[in-house]
């Protein structure tokens, strides 16, 4: 959040341009990006509804950047995790003690799972009934969410549903599978063998979100 918040403010002082900044997770990267861009929507939402409701806890603990996720021209994920309790027990039988899981996201894992963090949104919006101006569409970049078929480490099934959850609430949102890769194909075994499909896709994201008009507020 703080990365984003300091490229937002400082990427002019490098040439780049404030308002064609885009973000690019893999893995780890594509479920802190997530948190980090759904949070700002909900904080946005939460902001403009100030009305909770009582029957869903919505996150209490809103992000200190001023920054808003539609500064954000679009967001690409790749091979993430985004459902954590989902995943605990895969994470266990990769070695990963289930027990350390929780200890690591503070035996909280619904707030830390970027498909909880979707419902939070949804559950704002319709609490609302009508009466907010802002859906979560309003408030969130485009996604694009790409995930390998072979991946053993973070199932790609988890990926179908994230993408499924976000196009069921509103957000633009692009998916697309490799089939047969695995999860560190896209990054390593796949490039040092020459194939840079995953390169050439951020490539065009880049190009096609940073361009005049696509993603603009």
């Amino acid at each position: 959040d703080e990365a984003i918040q300091w490229t937002l403010d400082n990427c002019a002082t490098y040439g780049g341009d404030p308002k064609r900044v885009l973000v690019v997770g893999q893995s780890a990267g594509a479920h802190l990006g997530s948190c980090v861009l759904l949070r700002k929507g909900l904080d946005e939402l939460n902001e403009a509804t100030k009305e909770a409701p009582p029957s869903f806890p919505l996150e209490s603990n809103p992000l200190r950047t001023q920054y808003k996720a539609r500064d954000i021209r679009g967001f690409m994920a790749a091979s993430g995790p985004y459902n954590i309790k989902a995943m605990q027990d895969i994470f266990h039988r990769h070695g990963l003690d289930r027990n350390i899981v929780s200890l690591m996201f503070g035996n909280n894992l619904d707030r830390h799972s970027p498909t909880h963090l979707v419902e939070q949104c949804r559950h704002l919006c319709d609490r609302a009934d009508g009466s907010l101006s802002l859906s979560l569409n309003d408030v969130l970049p485009p996604f694009y969410i790409v995930h390998g078929t072979a991946d053993k480490t973070v199932p790609y099934c988890g990926a179908e549903e994230y993408s499924s959850c976000l196009r069921d609430a509103g957000v633009r949102v692009t998916s697309k599978n490799y089939e047969g890769w695995s999860h560190t194909d896209p990054i390593i075994e796949r490039p040092m063998n020459g194939v840079h499909t995953f390169h050439r896709d951020v490539y065009d994201f880049v190009r096609q979100w940073a361009s005049a008009g696509v993603g603009s507020k």
